[in-house]
């Protein structure tokens, strides 16, 4: 992936210098720059808002496949990134090119409000602002934290809502019990609007559907609205309307699974694909980098014999470390981690769960030191959780450059998890 040239990140630093980086929730800001930008958001193709804990991107990913495959052009906004800023924006299908980013970064600092909001804020309007001038579709936006407060929710009539699995994450800003954590995702649902959403807890669902029946809309959920089981062929995917048989996608993991069942109950519901063909293509083509990704090239690769894979994933979460177990439980193989996390997530729990598929670890910090834990505490957790071979490393590739002895006589998997900045990080010299 390459990285934003030295003039755009210039300006994307100017803006983090405006107001405090941290998370402040709210749409009174958003709305008023909005309003002064001639509410771009009011402007642009229907939109199809996703909310939810785990799978958002993949999600999004998928649909967007489905769609282009279809004929269909879509604007798309997600978050974080990966390497680049620009991979947030997709304007008519292609990601936002440096030159014209940088030209609506000036036009909004044109305005005067746009000191008053937050860098996600300002990044959400610049999108909104990209899509109100160029032609799509349809708008894929996904929610940056939570959904009633988050700075995408100031559309007021979607074409529908999607609400991907929920679990407990970003506990300082919605909450400690899942149903709080429900109640901000569902902020999302609007009057009138489907909203398609994954299987959920049981607590988070009775939330989405007290949610739903105050804004008289209807839910279009698994299990009762559609079903996706494993036949002989594929997978067979079943609504009222229509029936598909679909492959596995390419997407890996099984978790990858009930996306899919998601991302085609939300176009089947649409009406947008009736093709079996298109799906079953769009499906086998789907990109979405970061998530148990396999690694075929770049400094670290060079280190590895041929009987070793270099694996990343950027799940940071609870949730994301249970699919990421089960992705292992399904490819057999011996595993060997290098690990990084966010200071604000659960490191023990996730090293619990890794801790299931091995007991050697090597442990590191992202980038940006202050928002991670240090590789030293990572490393005596680890051992704590049960690795007997843990050490902490200054980076990635040392890491890496460390497990070459242990490698000699095996055949395995290296996998760099724990967060998507740890992943971004490798990505830039890898592909």
């Amino acid at each position: 992936m390459d990285k934003d040239p030295d003039f755009l990140l210039k300006k994307l630093n100017k803006i983090r210098g405006l107001k405090s980086d941290k998370i402040d929730l709210g749409l009174s800001r958003v709305e008023e720059l909005l309003k002064e930008l001639d509410s771009p958001h009011k402007k642009i193709p229907p939109v199809i808002h996703v909310a939810g804990t785990n799978g958002k991107g993949s999600v999004i990913a998928m649909i967007r496949a489905i769609l282009e495959e279809s004929g269909y052009t879509v604007h798309v906004y997600t978050s974080p990134h990966l390497v680049s800023y620009c991979e947030r924006i997709r304007v008519s299908g292609k990601i936002i090119e440096p030159d014209y980013f940088s030209h609506l970064i000036d036009l909004i600092f044109q305005t005067n409000s746009f000191k008053k909001v937050t860098f996600f804020e300002f990044i959400t309007v610049l999108a909104f602002v990209a899509f109100s001038q160029n032609t799509a579709d349809f708008v894929l936006l996904e929610t940056g934290l939570g959904g009633r407060l988050d700075a995408t929710n100031v559309i007021d009539k979607p074409l529908m809502t999607i609400i991907t699995q929920i679990g407990i994450d970003h506990q300082k800003f919605l909450g400690e019990k899942i149903t709080q954590i429900a109640y901000e995702k569902a902020g999302i649902l609007k009057k009138n609007v489907t909203c398609v959403t994954a299987n959920q807890d049981i607590e988070a669902l009775m939330v989405i559907e007290s949610v739903s029946k105050k804004l008289d809309l209807s839910l279009f959920y698994p299990d009762r609205d559609w079903t996706l089981v494993k036949g002989s062929k594929g997978y067979v995917y079943n609504d009222q309307n229509r029936s598909f048989t679909l492959p596995e996608p390419s997407l890996s993991g099984s978790h990858q699974i009930n996306n899919m069942g998601l991302s085609v109950a939300a176009v089947s519901y649409l009406n947008l694909c009736k093709d079996q063909e298109t799906l079953r293509r769009a499906l086998l083509s789907v990109e979405w980098p970061g998530r148990c990704q396999k690694i075929s090239g770049g400094p670290i690769c060079d280190l590895l014999n041929d009987n070793w894979e270099l694996w990343v994933d950027g799940g940071h979460n609870l949730d994301a470390a249970k699919a990421l177990s089960r992705w292992m439980n399904d490819y057999p193989y011996v595993y060997i981690f290098i690990f990084g996390i966010g200071i604000s997530k659960d490191a023990s729990g996730f090293l619990s769960s890794l801790s299931k598929h091995s007991n050697i670890i090597r442990t590191v910090g992202l980038k940006d030191g202050s928002h991670s834990f240090k590789p030293k505490e990572l490393a005596e957790l680890a051992f704590e959780k049960g690795f007997e071979d843990s050490a902490a490393k200054e980076s990635v590739y040392e890491a890496a450059e460390s497990l070459l002895p242990l490698m000699e006589n095996n055949k395995g998997r290296i996998v760099i998890c724990g967060s998507l900045y740890l992943a971004g990080e490798v990505l830039e010299n890898h592909f």
